[in-house]
Parts: C-alpha cells; sequence; structure tokens
C-alpha cells in the first residue's frame, strides 16, 4: 500500500508532570505494543493502523464513527462499562448534530429510527460478554456478537448516510469514517503513539517527543487517539505509564473529555480547516453542556487543578503555528457555574467591570476584565476576538494569561450559542440560518472559509470586523451580552 503520512499531535498537555528521568526509550516502548499486538518484523511500507487496530482492538461502526478498543482491558468490568457508556454518547452526539441542522431532505425519519436502534443494541451489550471477547477470534461486535442481520443493516445504513451527508443537506461523494482509538490506559496510548514513530520513520519527530508520557491525545494518519486517563502528576519520574483517572473530580469528566474530541473530529470530517478553529472549540463545548447539563471537560481554556489536560493556542494574538503557554495551578473563576449558563453570565460580568466612565457605549460593549493569577490586578482588554479582525490582537502580560484563555473559552463558547438561539430575527430564524451556514460550508464547491461564507447566509453581515457594529456577528453578540447579567 501506499504509505499515508502521519500528522502531528494536535493538542499537548501543560508541563506539570515530571519529565522523565534520562529520556524516554521509545523504541523499547514501541517494540512492546508490537509484541503484544503480533507486530514483529512488519516495516513501514506494511503498515496499515486500521488493520493493526482491527486485529487488536474491539471496534464498532457507530454513523460517522469506527470506535476501537483494545481487547484485553474489556476484561476489566468497569472499563468495558466505560466504553459501552461512551459508544452511547457517540450516537447521542450524532443525534444532537441532526437536531442542529434541522434538514429538510425527507430522509430524517429513517436515519433517527437507525439512531435509535443503534443505540438500543449498544446498550444491550453484555459486560461479560464484552469480557470474554476471543483475541483470536472475530472483533467487529456485530460479527463477534452475531448480530448483523437487523443491527448490521442499521449500522450500514446508517454509515452510509452519516458519511454521504444526504441525511444533513450535504452531498459528498468521497467519505471515510472519523475513526477514535480509546486508549484506556497510560501504556496502551503511550505505547501505540511511539509505535507509530518506530513505522513512521519520516514523521518519527510528531511522535517520539520527550513529553509524550503527559500527552492525552494524538494523531496517526487519520486516527485521533484519545487517552483516558491523565498523566499522574505525582508519580515518579521515571514512571512514564503512571496514570491518574479522569472522573475523580467530577463524575462525566472522562465522557465529556472523548465527546468534545468526536466532536471536532466530525466537524474535521465534514469541513477540514474551512471551519473557523474557535467557533468549533465553542460549538464542541456547547455539545457537552447540551449532553450531560453541564461543562466539565477541560478542552482549552486554563488547565488549572489536578490533571494535565491540553492547552490549545487558537487565541487571539497567540502562536497560529502552535505554542505553549505557562502552567498554573488554582481553579478558574470562569467556571463558576459549569457552564450552565453557556457562560453568558460570566462574559456579562466580565463586560461590565471592564466599563470605565470615560467610556463611549462603543467601547463599553467592547471591554473586558481580566485578573491576573494573585486576583490582586485587572487588566481591560478589547474585542474584536473572533476571525481575521482579531489576527494581530497582542497576548496580555504572564501573569494574566491563565485568565484570558478562560475567558476566551467562554467567549467564544458564548458566540457559538449566540449563533444557534440569537443571531437570526428569532429563534427560529436563527436555528435555521445555523443549520444553512453549516450545510453551505460543506456543499461549498469554492472551498470557501466560515468567515467568508456568513455574509451570504447573514444578509451581508461579516463575522466580525476591526470596528465593531451592529454590521457584524461578533459586535451584534457584544450588544446581546450587556443584557445577560
Amino acid at each position: 500500500m501506499i504509505k499515508l503520512l502521519a500528522t502531528a499531535l494536535l493538542s499537548l498537555v501543560a508541563t506539570t508532570a515530571p519529565v522523565a528521568e534520562d529520556g524516554i526509550d521509545f523504541e523499547r516502548h514501541a517494540n512492546g505494543f508490537a509484541l503484544d499486538h503480533n507486530l514483529v518484523g512488519v516495516d513501514e511500507w506494511d503498515i496499515d493502523f486500521r488493520a493493526i487496530l482491527e486485529k487488536g482492538y474491539a471496534h464498532v461502526s457507530l454513523g460517522l464513527f469506527e470506535v476501537y478498543y483494545p481487547i484485553p482491558d474489556l476484561q476489566d468490568s468497569k472499563k468495558a462499562a466505560t466504553f459501552r457508556g461512551l459508544c452511547l454518547h457517540v450516537l447521542d452526539m450524532q443525534q444532537l448534530w441532526l437536531d442542529m441542522l434541522k434538514p429538510e431532505t425527507g430522509k430524517l425519519k429513517q436515519v433517527e429510527s437507525d439512531l435509535k436502534l443503534m443505540r438500543k443494541w449498544v446498550a444491550g451489550w453484555s459486560i461479560s460478554k464484552l469480557g470474554k471477547l476471543d483475541p483470536k477470534g472475530e472483533h467487529d461486535l456485530l460479527l463477534a456478537f452475531k448480530d448483523t442481520k437487523r443491527y448490521g443493516e442499521a449500522s450500514d445504513r446508517l454509515q452510509a448516510s452519516f458519511l454521504r451527508g444526504e441525511s444533513l443537506g450535504m452531498a459528498r461523494e468521497e467519505a471515510q469514517p472519523a475513526p477514535l482509538v480509546l486508549c484506556p490506559t497510560r501504556k496502551e496510548f503511550v505505547r501505540l503513539v511511539c509505535y507509530a514513530g518506530l513505522v513512521f520513520e519520516e514523521e518519527r519527530d510528531n511522535y517520539w517527543a520527550d513529553d509524550l508520557h503527559t500527552w492525552i491525545e494524538g494523531r496517526i494518519m487519520d486516527l485521533r487517539v484519545i487517552a483516558l486517563e491523565y498523566a499522574d502528576t505525582e508519580r515518579a519520574a521515571s514512571d512514564i505509564y503512571g496514570g491518574s483517572p479522569m472522573n475523580v473530580r467530577r463524575e462525566d469528566e472522562l465522557e465529556q473529555h472523548v465527546i468534545q474530541r468526536a466532536f471536532l473530529s466530525l466537524l474535521q470530517n465534514y469541513y477540514g480547516d474551512r471551519m473557523d478553529p474557535a467557533l468549533a472549540v465553542g460549538l464542541a463545548i456547547n455539545v457537552d453542556i447540551d449532553l450531560f447539563g453541564k461543562d466539565h471537560a477541560r478542552l482549552e481554556g486554563d488547565p488549572r487543578g489536578n490533571s494535565t489536560p491540553p492547552r490549545e493556542v487558537f487565541v487571539p494574538g497567540g502562536n497560529p503555528d502552535g505554542g505553549f503557554l505557562p502552567p498554573l495551578n488554582a481553579d478558574s473563576h470562569w467556571r463558576e457555574f459549569e457552564g450552565e449558563e453557556r457562560y453568558l453570565t460570566k462574559l456579562s460580568q466580565s463586560q461590565n467591570h471592564g466599563n470605565r466612565s470615560d467610556q463611549d457605549t462603543q467601547e463599553k460593549l467592547e471591554s473586558f476584565q481580566l485578573i491576573d493569577d494573585a486576583e490582586s490586578n485587572q487588566r481591560v482588554i478589547r474585542a474584536p476576538f473572533l476571525g481575521s479582525p482579531a489576527a494581530s490582537a497582542p497576548m496580555p502580560p504572564a501573569d494574566f494569561i491563565g485568565d484570558y484563555m478562560e475567558f476566551f473559552r467562554a467567549y467564544r463558547t458564548g458566540f457559538a450559542q449566540f449563533l444557534r438561539v440569537e443571531a437570526g430575527s428569532s429563534a427560529k430564524d436563527s436555528a435555521k440560518r445555523f443549520a444553512t451556514l453549516m450545510t453551505t460550508l460543506a456543499n461549498d464547491e469554492a472551498s470557501r472559509t466560515l468567515e467568508e461564507i456568513v455574509p451570504e447566509v447573514y444578509d451581508g453581515k461579516t463575522l466580525s470586523s476591526e470596528e465593531l457594529g451592529k454590521s457584524d456577528l461578533e459586535g451584534r453578540f457584544l450588544r446581546w451580552l450587556k443584557d445577560r447579567k
């Protein structure tokens, strides 16, 4: 086969975990993975990572997604139950996506029926049966459980519909499923990534990184590999497999962690780099709030606390090529209400606190207050924060960066909600325009970006502008925030 290029890791974690002593023996860990999965003697030209996963991992087709999970870990009943629960959430997230787009193609009824049927099938998986899955037998769960007739037909229809996008008002001729590889232990995650570096020599630097033992997500070709444990910050520096459960602080943090990344994979599958990254993150956070009622995931923002989640860098004034921000050590006041009201109240409060008596009305709308790490000093920042007008925005001083990251995370979450419910003339019109924006972006033959398509959908209004006002969506969002006390 033609070797597929491996892509670089998208999300890295804060450097709060101890550095591995004397570096990581990447080759040894890669060989351990190869031995576990009977891959000795295979070179890079023979590697088909999907085939590797299908050989050693249980896998199941769930709409747009192919979900993989290592078979030996299913012998642990708690891990098997977690896997089943995550698969149910993946299905629920896709139903939510259908609800958000409100397609009018006449084919939604069959898709929703298939989603319900597949959910019934997954909910009925026997934990003991999962634990007894034969490592040398069939690993496709539809075949392993001999449920290929009724459920197999529903699974095939569901995957075809999501891939083509027809039930979503989209039209795609060629598309591949979005693979999610779930690694329940740090050991499985680290060794899998090490193995990718072993066989893909030209891309080795993307995998054999000194801080690999702290990553919680990686990419191997088109595979999104997700760790289901944080790196244990209390472990010995020589222990690169030491993990910390994600649900210690909040019972659904692991589930939200996976679903947010799954939703980002969905957006990547349909839109590629045409989707604005700030809106993508805002939508992903909103999806978790829709499904779980609150926001407990650590996607972006200031990773304070006892875990080591990723720090994204899609922020105004940030390095467009990626980079790192310093780790901090306390919980953020921004998450006081856990996203219950989409952070709109906190944003409105920050907007009010950023006002001065000598400002005109527009300046007051654009101003937001940050506090430093010591919570003793304040700083005012000014919109725009979205789209190309924000590309050259300066970063605040280092002691305000944590609060800035949390502010921007809340800001994009609130703006994504604004698009869904308020950007049109009514709630109904807003939902319709949002669906039109998403389908137009997917179907656009000229591959225009979201920012380029916004004026077509919103009667000439732009996404943002250097002088914010009623003629752009960000300016309207700022006015809407003012009344959210």
